[in-house]
């Protein structure tokens, strides 16, 4: 899975790598393991960091995307990456 990341500021840009891309590292890392546990098979997930300024009004970046709503699980859901530190 080829996945970019889009931001609008190279400040945010920094934000997501972390120091020494250690923060992406970790995202990547858990969202592999949500992703593998999601749909049963081992995920190679590639992610890029973009910065793209209004990004989220641009409508084309919504238009054909998969929605993991839209996929059936084998497994119970895993934890989100959104609740897993709290």
């Amino acid at each position: 899975i080829h996945q970019q990341i889009l931001v609008a500021r190279p400040t945010q840009r920094a934000i997501v790598l972390g120091k020494g891309g250690q923060r992406l590292k970790e995202i990547g890392s858990r969202a592999r393991a949500e992703l593998a546990a999601l749909l049963g098979v081992k995920v190679h997930l590639y992610l890029h960091v973009k910065v793209k300024e209004d990004w989220e009004d641009d409508r084309f970046i919504y238009r054909d995307r998969p929605r993991l709503g839209r996929l059936t699980a084998t497994r119970s859901p895993p934890e989100t990456l959104a609740n897993a530190d709290r």
